[in-house]
C-alpha cells in the first residue's frame, strides 16, 4: 500500500515536468533533442558493433553490415 503511494507520488513529478515543458512550447525543441540523442547514441552502436565484428569475424562483418544497411 505504502510503495503504490510512492510511486504515484514520483509519477506526478514527471507528469508535471512534462506538462510545463509543454506548455511553455518548447516541447517540440525537446522532442527534437531527444530524437537527435538517440539517433546519434544508435549509430555509436552500430559502429561499436561493427569494431567488435571486425575483430571477431573479420572483414566479412563489413560486407554483411553494409549489405544490412540497404
Amino acid at each position: 500500500m505504502f510503495t503504490a503511494f510512492v510511486n504515484a507520488l514520483n509519477e506526478c513529478a514527471r507528469e508535471s515536468d512534462v506538462f510545463r515543458v509543454f506548455a511553455r512550447g518548447q516541447g517540440f525543441l525537446a522532442t527534437y533533442k531527444c530524437q537527435k540523442a538517440f539517433r546519434i547514441g544508435s549509430a555509436c552502436t552500430m559502429v561499436a558493433i561493427g569494431a567488435v565484428s571486425l575483430e571477431m569475424i573479420g572483414w566479412d562483418a563489413v560486407v554483411f553490415e553494409l549489405v544490412s544497411l540497404f
